[in-house]
């Protein structure tokens, strides 16, 4: 590494981690008492978003420097470290995205959603993996199409979550000349709509369940342990629940329940 090729390489950290001190709006000195509770909740998802985006900057140049200097020299020791350093920035950088999702979670506009649609746009999304992985995908969706008031993107992040830990839960079975499933179904049971998704896979322990919400609690190697934390985070902030049944070497069972829309009529007869 010569002389030139380091002041480079500086001078670019320097200009992309430059920073103005700027006084952010949600930093206030009031003190009066009619800075109510719900104002300064507020304003404290505000100071922490804008607090884990500040980190989110630094790490970015980081990352971008540790590709810099993988293409440029061609040393393998050096490679595997700074393979390792990506590695391990890029989950940080995962973490703090989920932190920012919890900020948002309570935040974010709601609509109304149709379940059996959302579960069939997730069907799209995973029916080639299914298909590579040999793992078959089937569905009983309830009739009538029942609404929920909600977030599309929100409620997709925690399907695509509990979809995902049932793909890997059959991967670590390794299950030999057996097809892998995953069934999933919508039921209505007044005043609740609930989504059931089922996987043979490798299942769990009671001891393991019971640290299932636990933040940072994760089986998984590279698992950061936060997915299932903000699913449910998500869960509750739609006034839904989420339950799990499990035998270990056997299945895992989800059920997420969220309040059918009042303003909307079902006739559980046509469900």
């Amino acid at each position: 590494m010569n002389k030139i090729q380091n002041t480079h390489i500086l001078q670019a950290y320097k200009e992309s981690t430059a920073i103005q001190q700027v006084k952010h709006p949600c930093y206030n000195d009031s003190t009066s008492p009619s800075y109510d509770s719900q104002k300064q909740s507020k304003n404290q998802n505000l100071t922490d978003s804008s607090f884990l985006h500040e980190i989110k900057n630094p790490l970015t140049t980081i990352r971008g420097l540790l590709q810099l200097i993988k293409l440029q020299w061609k040393d393998p020791k050096l490679n595997q470290y700074t393979t390792m350093a990506i590695h391990e920035l890029d989950r940080t950088n995962n973490l703090l995205e989920h932190w920012l999702n919890i900020n948002k979670a309570s935040s974010v506009e709601k609509q109304s959603i149709q379940i059996n649609a959302l579960v069939q746009d997730l069907l799209i999304l995973y029916e080639g993996e299914a298909s590579l992985k040999n793992i078959s995908i089937t569905t009983e969706l309830c009739n009538g199409n029942p609404d929920i008031e909600g977030n599309q993107n929100q409620l997709k992040q925690v399907f695509i979550n509990l979809i995902k830990n049932a793909f890997e839960a059959i991967h670590a079975k390794k299950l030999q000349n057996q097809q892998g499933n995953i069934f999933i179904r919508t039921k209505v049971e007044n005043p609740w709509v609930a989504i059931y998704i089922k996987d043979n896979g490798c299942g769990m322990s009671n001891s393991m369940m019971d640290q299932l919400f636990t933040p940072y609690f994760s089986t998984k190697t590279n698992g950061t342990g936060i997915g299932l934390f903000i699913s449910r985070e998500i869960i509750h902030n739609h006034n839904g629940e989420i339950k799990v049944s499990s035998f270990l070497g056997n299945y895992t069972e989800w059920v997420v329940k969220f309040p059918l829309n009042k303003k909307i009529v079902h006739n559980p007869d046509e469900m």
